[in-house]
């Protein structure tokens, strides 16, 4: 963990799982604005997906919000600017993804209540592990897994918990994302305070756990935050 020794680091976060369609670039562009709106810190977007749905979806919102274009660099490229860097990886293990990967201080891996995404995660970890990083930084975040069956997101549930992955939360789904994303709008516009609050927690677990990594403190890494 030579990379989290200095605490002057900014924050890294890679949003990665090799299977595509699993919210990546959702949640890469959701923790970009939730850190834009804390107006103290410089937040780099860095989209390595060659679709460059992230790259569209902060320009639109930068755009339609020009009072943040100084908070907000977007690049195609790693780079260590900025206080809060968000890099969103392809749906591939490739050699931009391994950067990434290793990279990242914290690596959030979203999967969706199915099979398929289960079975890309022990690959995630081995390359993780491969470029330095335990397990405790790579989180699983799983998304509309309340929206699930419930045999299935409970069959799900109980592999997560017999292999020892770390859960950094359970995140709803809603229309209104991908269509405000679309056109530029905040993440949550049109929505309830107990559905955005789901979303803020993560961002909020996430610099809670950097800093008790900075700290060390890895047994209480994704517990009790």
């Amino acid at each position: 963990m030579t990379k989290l020794e200095k605490s002057e680091n900014p924050i890294a976060i890679a949003v990665s799982n090799r299977k595509g369609g699993v919210g990546k670039t959702t949640i890469s562009s959701i923790l970009t604005q939730i850190a834009l709106s804390k107006t103290d810190k410089k937040v780099c977007a860095i989209d390595l997906d060659p679709q460059k749905n992230f790259t569209d979806s902060m320009s639109l919102f930068v755009k339609n919000n020009p009072t943040l274009l100084n908070n907000l660099v977007i690049k195609d490229a790693i780079t260590q600017e900025g206080d809060f860097i968000i890099v969103d990886c392809p749906p591939a293990l490739e050699n931009q993804t391994k950067m990434a990967i290793e990279f990242a201080d914290i690596i959030i891996v979203p999967i969706m209540a199915d099979f398929f995404s289960l079975l890309n995660l022990e690959v995630v970890f081995e390359i993780g592990n491969k470029l330095g990083k335990i397990r405790e930084q790579m989180p699983i975040v799983t998304i509309g897994f309340n929206n699930a069956g419930v045999v299935l997101s409970t069959s799900i549930r109980q592999q997560f918990s017999e292999r020892g992955y770390f859960i950094a939360g359970d995140l709803p789904v809603h229309k209104l994302i991908p269509f405000n994303m679309a056109v530029g709008n905040q993440w949550d516009k049109g929505m309830g305070m107990e559905f955005r609050k789901q979303f803020w927690k993560l961002y909020n677990d996430i610099e809670i756990n950097y800093k008790k990594m900075l700290n060390n403190d890895i047994k209480n890494l994704w517990n009790g935050s």
